[in-house]
């Protein structure tokens, strides 16, 4: 660490290499920084020498990033992806970026929701100077979500006709607008059911291995009064068209991947951001990572490093040799191209959701990724309408049909954890529960999992944590004459994998494992 080479020079310091430069290594560092702070004011046990391993050629959480130049001469930065949070179900990310004094600001997001009813069709796009010939789909925009947690309500979509801009009668428009009532009322109707679905309760809570499928077939209401009104389809539809593609672009996995969840995850998202801002960092995620990172002695930081493997060293038994060499995913496609959100200006949101009927593939390009993915394309800046030429950026995730060639402005593939009901099992053996009645920073409010509980959980650290490399019978709580191995990660800690996992995993494999044994050496 800066400022510690002193006293790592008087006493052999305990060498911690971190895989990955994502916000779970960066966490990692930040917290063992302060272990070292510690110590350094009289704590006892070692200190700690941290090096940072990154394949990529710049530090991972920001690595995907881009300045993009706007015609005036400005730049935007646009973190790729974009990341967002919300206070209640994301506590331990809130309280990190608070205490690295990172800035954070409210962002109201507003939804649209577009299904593509027919396979894509050539359409003439005219320029100034040419005219071509594009490959773009049919949109049909079937929900306007207005944000501010469900206050500001719904808007109409608008119609082929309203787009064309022809007056076709009264009796057509009061026929769009009685369907339009009777819509949002059922709209309505089951999103209040899904949020009270979602709040822990023993009369309606789902098992530990209850996929999102099985429970929606379990919660679709099967009354006589219920059928003849048709709300068990209307249930099932909305779970299907709303639900599913909104996860779908929240985990950015497959439809069929949602489906399969463990749906204790879902339910607990759900309640915990009720009626709860969306928040981004206000300097972006480059000053995330600036601030974090600023923990970390330069020389230690090890970038365009692909691990390759880790082996005991032949030399020195209780020390591990990291060979690295130089250097199922989910895209992100930044571009200048309107055509991957609703084609009417008026529908447009902050946040445009896009799926297929079809799942028959739209496209061969290599960008995009098979319809049953749903894609979300997200208005990362849009010039004022009073400027002229208007100016806007877009980042698409999961595209399912291509921006046009011309439009493109980066493209990266991430690899992104899928929840499973065996993954969530399997997560036991990394963190687990334990019913101590004391405060604790992994806690984010009663959910599923703490359901009927009177004493609050916290987390201890599981069997495979901190396992020796060179003793199979070292456990976490015994001595160990080798280098040990942690893990931590957005798919390391329960719900879904997201940046609360990485921060929640961090520490407390800092806290409760490499800085709690002192005999730690990986």
């Amino acid at each position: 660490m800066v400022g510690d080479d002193a006293k790592l020079q008087n006493s052999p310091p305990v060498k911690v290499a971190i895989i990955g430069s994502g916000l779970a290594g960066l966490s990692a560092a930040y917290y063992l920084s302060k272990e070292n702070q510690k110590r350094l004011h009289g704590a006892e046990g070692p200190l700690f020498e941290v090096h940072l391993f990154e394949k990529a050629a710049t530090l991972g959480m920001d690595s995907a990033s881009i300045s993009v130049p706007l015609k005036d001469g400005k730049l935007v930065r646009v973190d790729v992806p974009m990341r967002s949070f919300q206070e209640a179900y994301y506590s331990n990310l809130v309280k990190l970026y608070r205490e690295i004094g990172v800035g954070f600001r409210a962002a109201h997001f507003n939804y649209s929701f577009s299904t593509i009813r027919d396979s894509i069709k050539s359409a003439a796009t005219t320029t100034t100077t040419t005219t071509t010939t594009t490959d773009r789909p049919r949109l049909e925009t079937t929900l306007l979500y207005n944000g501010r947690g469900g206050l500001k309500g719904v808007s109409r979509p608008a119609s082929p006709s309203d787009n064309s801009g022809c007056f076709c009668g009264t009796l057509p428009l009061l026929t769009q607008l009685a369907t339009f009532a009777i819509s949002t009322f059922f709209l309505l109707l089951n999103y209040l059911r899904l949020l009270v679905l979602s709040v822990p309760h023993r009369v309606w809570a789902p098992s530990q291995t209850e996929r999102l499928d099985e429970w929606t077939r379990r919660t679709t209401p099967r009354s006589w009064i219920s059928r003849r009104l048709g709300l068990d389809v209307r249930w099932s539809r909305f779970i299907g068209e709303v639900v599913v593609p909104l996860f779908s672009c929240v985990c950015t996995v497959a439809m069929e991947d949602v489906w399969a969840m463990p749906v204790e995850a879902i339910l607990d998202y759900i309640y915990l951001g009720l009626f709860t801002p969306n928040y981004v960092a206000s300097q972006g995620v480059q000053d995330v990572v600036a601030r974090l990172a600023a923990a970390l002695n330069p020389s230690h930081i090890h970038l365009s490093s692909t691990i390759t493997s880790i082996t005991p060293d032949p030399s020195n038994p209780s020390q591990a040799s990291i060979h690295f060499t130089r250097s199922g995913a989910s895209k992100e496609v930044n571009h200048t191209d309107d055509s991957l959100a609703p084609s009417s200006t008026s529908d447009r949101r902050i946040l445009n959701f896009i799926c297929s009927e079809s799942r028959s593939p739209l496209t061969t390009s290599s960008i995009c990724v098979p319809p049953n993915y749903a894609m979300a394309t997200h208005v990362v800046f849009s010039s004022p309408s009073t400027r002229t030429p208007p100016q806007a950026i877009y980042q698409t995730t999961n595209p399912i049909f291509p921006p046009s060639s011309s439009s493109i402005i980066s493209v990266t593939r991430m690899e992104r954890a899928i929840l499973t009901v065996s993954s969530k099992l399997a997560l036991d053996d990394l963190f687990c529960d334990t019913t101590e009645n004391a405060a604790d920073w992994t806690k984010r409010g009663p959910t599923w999992g703490q359901l009927g509980l009177k004493q609050r959980k916290r987390k201890q650290l599981g069997p495979l944590q901190g396992v020796s490399i060179t003793r199979q019978d070292s456990t976490v709580n015994g001595a160990s004459e080798g280098p040990r191995i942690w893990v931590c990660g957005s798919y390391a800690f329960e719900g879904i994998p997201l940046l609360e996992g990485c921060v929640a995993s961090a520490r407390l494999v800092v806290q409760e494992g490499i800085a709690g044994n002192v005999s730690a050496h990986l």
